[in-house]
């Protein structure tokens, strides 16, 4: 950049081009004003309206529908009956039937169908 800047100066010269008539900003805003066109100011009206006590309200309202929404749907979600194991062999088949199911799950997310795990096991 400070060669681009020598450049121009080594040509043209520390003389600016161009310059200010004396005096031009003397009076360049009063001119300036009396320039422009009359115009006629028009009063602006605002309005305060005053709040009732629901619109003071309402964001506590809300914040409350949706703290008893999120406890429905907690309570709706865990209402479901554990099993009651009376006895080994009621432990054991609900050992059993929550692994299978949790295997048939796992099988239904990976796409795997018995062909795909046959395959899998044998090493095909």
């Amino acid at each position: 950049m400070i060669k681009e800047e020598k450049y121009l100066v080594d040509r043209f010269g520390k003389k600016q081009p161009f310059s200010v008539p004396e005096g031009y900003f003397d009076q360049f805003a009063s001119q300036f004003m009396e320039n422009l066109p009359e115009r006629e100011e028009e009063a602006v009206v605002v309005r305060l309206d005053s709040h009732s006590r629901w619109s003071r309200l309402r964001h506590w309202a809300a914040a409350a529908c949706l703290a008893v929404a999120l406890a429905g749907a907690g309570m709706w979600a865990f209402q479901g009956e554990s099993p009651k194991a009376t006895g080994a062999a009621d432990a054991d088949q609900f050992a059993s039937s929550n692994y299978n199911t949790a295997i048939d799950q796992a099988a239904d997310y990976a796409m795997m169908d018995n062909g795909d795990i046959y395959a899998y096991v044998s090493g095909y």
